[in-house]
C-alpha cells in the first residue's frame, strides 16, 4: 500500500509563524481580522462561503492552503506575509466587497492569496472553479482571476 501524500494543509509552516497563537482572533471582535470572520457567524452577514476563509477545528483555511493571522490581522499563506487592511479583508470576507475606496495593492493580494491558495479551483474537479456563478464576487473578481489561470495553464 503506498504512503499517503501530506494534504498542503498538514504541511509544517514556518516556525515563526506556527508559534503564533490565531486562536484568540475569532474571539477578539475588536480586531480588524476578528471583526470580519465574525460575519461567518452571522445570519444574512455577506459573508463569502465559496471563496473566502473557512475554519476547521481551530485553524483558518483558503481553498487548500492553511492561513494565519496574526495579533495585527495581517494574514500568512505557505509563509509569505500579506498585510491585513480593511480592504483586503473586505475582498476576502464580503460576498459583495465594498470596493470603490479599495487600493489598487490590495486587490493585487488578493488576487495572490486566491492564486496562492487554490480558492477558485473546485477541490472535487481541478478544471473547474470552486464556485461558479453569476453573482457579483464571481462575475468582478474570481471570473477574470479564472480566466488568467486558463490561460497560464495552456502556456
Amino acid at each position: 500500500m503506498p504512503a499517503q501524500q501530506a494534504l498542503p494543509w498538514d504541511m509544517p509552516q514556518p516556525e515563526a509563524l506556527a508559534e503564533l497563537d490565531t486562536s484568540q482572533i475569532k474571539l477578539d471582535e475588536t480586531s480588524l481580522a476578528g471583526e470580519y470572520l465574525e460575519k461567518y457567524s452571522q445570519k444574512g452577514g455577506g459573508a463569502d462561503k465559496t471563496f473566502g476563509i473557512r475554519e476547521e477545528k481551530g485553524k483558518y483555511f483558503m481553498g487548500r492552503k492553511r492561513v494565519i493571522i496574526d495579533k495585527d490581522s495581517n494574514l500568512f499563506v505557505d509563509g509569505k506575509r500579506y498585510e491585513g487592511t480593511q480592504d483586503l479583508w473586505e475582498l476576502i470576507v464580503k460576498n459583495k466587497p465594498e470596493t470603490g475606496v479599495c487600493d489598487d495593492n490590495d486587490v493585487i493580494n488578493y488576487k495572490k492569496i486566491i492564486k496562492r491558495t487554490g480558492a477558485m479551483i473546485n477541490l472535487k474537479n481541478p478544471q473547474k472553479p470552486a464556485g461558479h456563478s453569476q453573482g457579483y464576487k464571481w462575475v468582478n473578481f474570481m471570473q477574470p482571476i479564472w480566466e488568467k489561470h486558463l490561460q497560464e495553464q495552456k502556456q
